[in-house]
């Protein structure tokens, strides 16, 4: 008779369907769960393909998401008829029992500050949180060349690697591990004790996902956040975002606020503009184009030719 209820990955489900051991012609209730993470792990098409051998007559689908990708969105949009949204927990994802500190410095100093950081604090382990599969490799390379045990997590590590890598973590054998944001949901260790943003998500809901890896079970934890010159906007968004108090440490720290050139801000006001629309305090409306840029710094700049964008800076206040 088979089975009424699947609950498989993409990969193992499309190697059934490959060898004919599993037909989904008859399936009439789809879920997409974690679809954003998802497709951040590349899976978009091993999705399109798992549901275009399904019948789209009587068919429901539901995608359980906490951002909206143009990805998500598109998906949406071709394998589901008269969708229907539901936004769940908008108006306050803080902890109370974090505490949220920032500190705005140069990004050449960051490094510098990440490992001062770790080794004032006490012994609960800390995640990292990089933008890129490439600067989380880069970052756990250093860090241990700095004497510090550290680990990796990110999209491009196979199932069992991922196993390894949050069995070593949880065990203790690895105090610091360096992922993207496919650790910011899902991980439960209740010795994290410390998040640090090494880089701000350009959404203030992944800053909230990202720091509720710490402070389980009832304990208090710390975040902290490296904000770089070309991220202070994106910061400020996270800020308005929660009523929560967010510590700056560049003054108790005696660390100068650096100047950020303003064409920064002309390039993110473009990039806001052409991406997105404004996060209203409770969420974000449709994504207005297919762009949705990783960080990897500002990719478009004005012409330097000009005097004007040679010497025009200016400090930004956060």
């Amino acid at each position: 008779m088979g089975v009424q209820i699947l609950v498989a990955t993409p990969g193992r489900l499309i190697d059934h369907i490959e060898r004919r051991s599993l037909h989904l012609d008859q399936v009439k209730f789809v879920v997409l769960d974690e679809a954003d993470r998802m497709l951040d792990m590349g899976f978009v098409d091993d999705i399109k393909f798992i549901l275009s051998c399904m019948s789209k007559k009587d068919r429901q689908t539901c995608l359980f998401s906490a951002t909206m990708p143009p990805e998500v969105l598109r998906l949406a949009q071709e394998y589901m008829d008269n969708a229907k949204e539901i936004r769940l927990n908008e108006e306050e994802i803080s902890l109370d029992t974090i505490d949220q500190s920032y500190i705005v410095i140069n990004e050449k100093e960051k490094f510098k500050h990440l490992c001062n950081f770790i080794r004032n604090k006490d012994q609960k382990q800390t995640i990292v949180f990089a933008a890129t599969k490439q600067r989380t490799h880069r970052l756990a390379l250093e860090l241990k060349e700095e004497g510090f045990r550290a680990i990796t997590i990110h999209g491009d590590l196979s199932q069992s690697q991922r196993d390894s890598a949050m069995y070593k973590f949880r065990k203790g054998l690895e105090d610091i591990l360096v992922a993207t944001d496919i650790a910011a949901r899902g991980i439960d260790v209740p010795a994290v004790g410390h998040i640090i943003n090494y880089d701000i998500p350009e959404n203030p809901l992944i800053y909230f996902h990202r720091i509720g890896r710490t402070a389980r079970a009832g304990t208090a934890g710390k975040a902290i956040s490296l904000v770089s010159q070309d991220r202070v906007e994106d910061f400020r968004r996270i800020l308005k975002a929660t009523d929560k108090p967010i510590r700056k440490l560049n003054e108790e720290m005696g660390i100068e606020i650096p100047p950020v050139p303003q064409y920064m801000y002309r390039d993110y006001r473009q990039r806001r503009s052409s991406n997105y629309q404004r996060y209203n305090g409770s969420g974000y409306s449709s994504y207005r184009n297919n762009t949705y840029p990783n960080y990897s710094g500002y990719r478009s700049r004005p012409s330097y030719g000009s005097s004007e964008n040679q010497s025009h800076y200016t400090y930004n206040e956060i």
